[in-house]
């Protein structure tokens, strides 16, 4: 049985106001996708400086290890997860005491 996997998207479908778009945490499973929000908005720029190596901006050193906690985060509940299933991982994920609502 293939296991689920997550990764991080930058959603430039939606812009918002101030020319931000909205990151989502994106699960694949069996050819199938579910996005779900992470709460996070940035820029095209602080994108491209968030994937980058080099980062210098304290804000976005602190959005980035919020993002990469996000994606550990899924990433266990996957690993949780014996027979994986979009429902089975949002009630994992909504399960977890002082997450935020924002993801669903």
């Amino acid at each position: 049985m293939k296991t689920a996997t997550a990764n991080l998207f930058f959603d430039t479908r939606i812009e918002k106001t101030g020319g931000v778009y909205p990151v989502k945490l994106t699960i694949f499973h069996n050819g199938k996708k579910q996005r779900y929000s992470t709460g996070y908005d940035l820029t095209p720029i602080q994108w491209e400086k968030i994937k980058g190596d080099r980062l210098k901006d304290s804000t976005l050193i602190e959005k980035r290890d919020k993002l990469k906690a996000v994606l550990k985060k899924a990433e266990d509940i996957i690993k949780d997860i014996e027979n994986f299933s979009f429902i089975e991982y949002e009630k994992k994920y909504k399960s977890i005491p002082g997450e935020s609502e924002n993801i669903f």
